[in-house]
């Protein structure tokens, strides 16, 4: 009995050792080969840039510090985050889901850099399952640029899933995105909507298969093979109107976008002074107009007057039923 000890202890300090040997082994091949392992994953996972690597977390941990750490991706399109110093973290027999946070903050980039967004603190992770890559995120005291200049917002959440296998039919998913701000600003607003946004949610699917290349090429491939941009939710809080839609957009042979949708609309009376506003339609049908649609409005699950509306978007106009009530800006894709 008295060499039970003896061998207890022989098989933890084994066990022990052998972890330790596990643990710098990963550590070293992490350490020289971090890029390869993320290549490895297919072709939906991030690229991964950085200008110094350091690894750390012993014995509970594998700890990542990157310092100019880049992260990029092409799909559903071409889009970058970088920060100063970047630290993820993984459990040592889970390497494929990795938790990050981007120290002091991140810039984010959008298509051609025409679109940027700065967020004050920046966390989430990335599960690189058999079935896809998912990127989830949290952005704080966010701040726009470029296209999105003047923009803000307390909170921004991404999850990004794409999945493993590429796309067969127009019908197979590309990319599947939820999103979801609050308390964001507009650089501007028409009267009488206010500048701040209350909530924005979004819940869509990129279809159709997206071949390898310049932006507008690949764009202009994936169109004509049938890919659409299926909005399955979309919730929006705004003022004293709220607006639920879903839909789907593709892109027409401008290359602008074109589809058609369905919207539940709460404060209609705001909808029509923004369009008075615009000028589509004359103040002194503004009245005429309200009462047609609280005529046609029946009460929600909430017991407040909902519409019930087709939207379309078409030669860079948004339609409510047969009325243009706004116009949008041209895409530049190059």
């Amino acid at each position: 009995m008295r060499r039970f000890p003896v061998i207890l202890a022989a098989v933890v300090v084994a066990a022990a050792c052998g972890y330790t040997g596990y643990w710098y082994y990963v550590a070293g091949q992490l350490r020289q080969g971090m890029g390869e392992w993320l290549a490895a994953q297919g072709a939906g996972a991030p690229q991964v840039a950085w200008r110094s690597l350091d690894v750390g977390g012993y014995p509970l941990r594998f700890r990542l510090n990157f310092t100019d750490a880049r992260i990029a991706a092409n799909l559903p399109f071409p889009y970058a985050a970088e920060s100063a110093a970047v630290e993820a973290e993984a459990w040592p027999f889970a390497l494929r889901r990795w938790r990050f946070t981007a120290l002091g903050g991140a810039k984010i980039t959008a298509p051609l850099d025409a679109v940027g967004l700065s967020a004050g603190a920046l966390d989430g992770s990335v599960d690189l399952t058999d079935g896809a890559t998912v990127v989830a995120t949290r952005a704080r005291a966010i701040a726009g640029a470029g296209a999105a200049q003047g923009f803000t917002a307390d909170t921004l959440e991404l999850k990004l899933t794409l999945p493993r296998q590429a796309p067969k039919t127009d019908r197979d998913p590309l990319a599947e995105a939820s999103v979801s701000l609050a308390a964001a600003d507009l650089p501007q607003a028409p009267p009488p909507f206010p500048r701040r946004i209350d909530a924005l949610t979004l819940v869509a699917t990129v279809r159709g298969a997206m071949p390898p290349g310049a932006l507008v090429d690949a764009l202009a491939k994936w169109r004509d093979g049938g890919g659409t941009l299926d909005i399955d939710s979309a919730h929006i809080a705004w003022g004293k109107t709220t607006v639920d839609l879903d839909g789907t957009l593709a892109l027409d042979q401008a290359m602008q976008p074109q589809g058609a949708f369905t919207a539940t609309v709460t404060g209609g009376d705001a909808i029509v002074d923004a369009i008075v506003d615009a000028g589509v339609i004359e103040a002194q049908y503004a009245e005429f107009a309200k009462a047609v649609l609280r005529a046609i409005a029946h009460p929600d699950d909430d017991g407040v007057d909902a519409l019930h509306v087709p939207v379309t978007v078409q030669d860079r106009r948004i339609y409510v039923g047969p009325a243009p009530i706004a116009a949008l800006p041209q895409l530049k894709w190059r």
